[in-house]
């Protein structure tokens, strides 16, 4: 879009304010987790100063460092994405099932519960490998382009 339009100019403002008061929300509960997985559970009000610090500045380098070498949006989104989706859909759905019913012992539900569990994991490995593939071996496309496919239906399909 061209940058001399008020609407691309207002939309930009638009997602630089969503950012800037967005981060901050979503620093507080990374940094709680951070702390949590790194000192045992600890309450944020009793959090030494300079804890707190260190932790922030980690976050705050750490999405910095990332944000400026990650050139492509793409990437990001994939690996958010295949993540995010496959833990909320497959994993933690498997998982609260298995606990919440231990009372049945090993019952078909229980071991489907693990089996759906199991094959998120190995979805969400799989999807991040090809993520990891396509950033390296760009040159080699795993999913097929739309060239390819018209070439194939073509080869396939006799024209009119």
């Amino acid at each position: 879009y061209p940058s001399t339009l008020l609407s691309v100019t207002v939309a930009r403002l638009a997602v630089i304010f969503l950012i800037g008061l967005s981060y901050p929300i979503m620093l507080f509960p990374a940094r709680s987790t951070l702390d949590s997985m790194i000192f045992g559970s600890c309450q944020p009000s009793f959090w030494p100063k300079t804890r707190w610090i260190g932790e922030t500045i980690f976050l705050l380098g750490t999405s910095f460092i990332l944000s400026y070498f990650t050139d492509k949006l793409d990437i990001v989104l994939g690996v958010s994405g295949c993540t995010g989706s496959t833990i909320v859909s497959f994993i933690l759905p498997g998982f609260f099932y298995f606990q919440l019913h231990k009372s049945n012992g090993w019952s078909v539900a229980r071991v489907v519960a693990v089996l759906l569990a199991l094959a998120g994991v190995m979805f969400m490995f799989f999807s991040i490998g090809l993520i990891i593939f396509n950033i390296f071996f760009p040159s080699v496309s795993v999913i097929p382009q739309a060239s390819t496919i018209d070439s194939i239906s073509s080869s396939v399909i006799p024209s009119q």
